[in-house]
Formats: structure tokens, C-alpha cells, sequence
């Protein structure tokens, strides 16, 4: 499935919700469009995850 998004799909980036985090979107990139080489990226930012936000055992895939 992913190939074939990348394949008809011609944006840059796609947004898709966070599953870890609510209200958040994750980006996913198509390396093949012709905008990919102009992204700039910076360094990462350390992540800590709040375990209060955990549902109940065994219902997230955490």
C-alpha cells in the first residue's frame, strides 16, 4: 500500500493522526517528489512520554 500512495499520490507530505499522541499528526514524506531534496531537517527533540495518557492494559500498543 505504501508504494502504490507514494506512487498516485503527488504531494510532498501527507499527514496522517499520531496514534501515540491525541490531537497530534505525523508527516509522512514521498521522497519521489521533486520538492523532497529543498526539505531542511534539524535535529531531533527528545520525546518523553507521559504514561498517564496510557489507556487501559492492553488497549494500546504501547
Amino acid at each position: 500500500m505504501g508504494n502504490e500512495l507514494l506512487v498516485a499520490y503527488n504531494a510532498l507530505a501527507l499527514r496522517v493522526p499520531s496514534i501515540v499522541i491525541p490531537d497530534e499528526y505525523c508527516l509522512v514524506l514521498n521522497p519521489n517528489h521533486e520538492d523532497f531534496s529543498r526539505l531542511q531537517f534539524h535535529a531531533p527533540v527528545p520525546f518523553r512520554y507521559d504514561h498517564r495518557l496510557r489507556r487501559s492494559e492492553g488497549s494500546f500498543p504501547l
